[in-house]
């Protein structure tokens, strides 16, 4: 179902007021006014950072092995984020850039994904946290039908997935 079916047969509005081009140049200059009254200076300061080794090798091996967002299929490769299945923070040096430690996704099922709200069983079906709401399940075209190809390895880093980072295990 699309997004205006889905208005249409949940009976909801869209504030068109809040649309119009007066609205929006209104909370602009509202925006602008707080800023003004914080004294807020845009200013650059040098800092230090890590960089992680091999993050673009690790998105090249994705980008080999699945062309595309492994949920939705989005194949703009402008548009694919590289996906940490066990985050980066918590691997092994030599999980890192295992390619069956990623999926590559959409931005928008990157960031699912990656807060948590939706995760893979180990046939590699969708498991979607209650938190998120049918309505944000539309937005974000998530469904419960959907289901991803997974290599015997990915499942070792879904399951941690699903024991330390999926909603659904909160209580």
């Amino acid at each position: 179902m699309d997004f205006c079916d889905w208005l249409w047969r949940s009976n909801k509005k869209v504030n068109g007021p809040a649309m119009r081009r007066d609205v929006t140049v209104a909370k602009a200059k509202e925006i602008d006014e707080e800023v003004d009254r914080l004294n807020l200076m845009g200013e650059t300061r040098e800092a230090v950072i890590n960089v992680r080794v091999n993050q673009g090798e690790f998105r090249n091996r994705l980008l080999q092995r699945y062309n595309r967002c492994c949920l939705c299929g989005v194949d703009n490769p402008e548009l694919l984020v590289a996906s940490h299945i066990k985050p980066w923070a918590k691997s092994e040096p030599e999980e890192k850039l295992d390619v069956d430690n990623g999926f590559l996704m959409c931005p928008n099922h990157d960031r699912l994904f990656d807060k948590g709200w939706i995760s893979f069983d180990d046939d590699g079906n969708i498991k979607i946290a209650n938190q998120l709401t049918r309505e944000n399940q539309i937005f974000t075209n998530v469904s419960a039908d959907m289901k991803i190809c997974l290599t015997e390895r990915n499942k070792k880093y879904l399951k941690y997935h699903r024991e330390n980072i999926f909603l659904g295990n909160a209580k």
